[in-house]
C-alpha cells in the first residue's frame, strides 16, 4: 500500500515531463515547413517543387523551389525534422494515455481517506456528547 503514493507521484512527474516535451515539439513544429519535395524535369531543365496541402482548395498545391541543391537539401532536412517530430508527438500521446490509465487507480486510492483518519474520526465521534444514532445500542456506563 505504501508504494501507491510513491508510484502516483512518479507517474505525475512523468506526465508533466511528457506534456512539457509535447509543448516544446509543437512550438518547433510550427516553425517547420509542411509538404514533400518533388523533382521535376522539363526537357533538359531539372528543378524541384514542394507539394503542400491547401485546405481552401482542398487539394495539394505545387510551389516552385528551383534547382539550387543547397536550398533543396536544407528544405528536405526541415521536412524530415517535421516528420520526426510528428512521429514523436504521436508516441508521446500514446505514452500519456498509458500514464493516465495507470494514474486512475492511484488517484482513487489517494482520494480515499486512510484507515488512520477513519479511526480518528470514529473516536472523536464517540468522545463527543452527541446522542448515538437510533440503530446503535445505548452505551453502558
Amino acid at each position: 500500500m505504501a508504494m501507491i503514493p510513491q508510484m502516483a507521484e512518479m507517474l505525475a512527474k512523468e506526465k508533466e515531463k511528457n506534456l512539457r516535451m509535447q509543448e516544446k515539439y509543437r512550438k518547433e513544429l510550427a516553425q517547420l515547413p509542411k509538404g514533400s519535395i518533388l523533382p521535376r524535369k522539363r526537357g533538359s531543365y531539372e528543378y524541384f517543387e514542394i507539394n503542400v496541402y491547401c485546405p481552401d482548395a482542398k487539394r495539394g498545391v505545387l510551389k516552385h523551389i528551383g534547382k539550387d541543391k543547397a536550398v533543396v537539401d536544407e528544405l528536405r532536412q526541415k521536412i524530415n525534422r517535421r516528420r520526426y517530430l510528428e512521429k514523436e508527438i504521436r508516441e508521446l500521446n500514446r505514452e500519456l494515455e498509458t500514464i493516465e490509465r495507470m494514474l486512475r487507480p492511484a488517484q482513487k486510492h489517494l482520494e480515499q481517506p486512510s484507515l488512520r483518519d477513519a479511526l480518528k474520526t470514529a473516536e472523536e465521534g464517540r468522545n463527543s456528547n452527541t446522542p448515538p444514532p437510533n440503530n446503535a445500542p445505548p452505551e453502558r456506563k
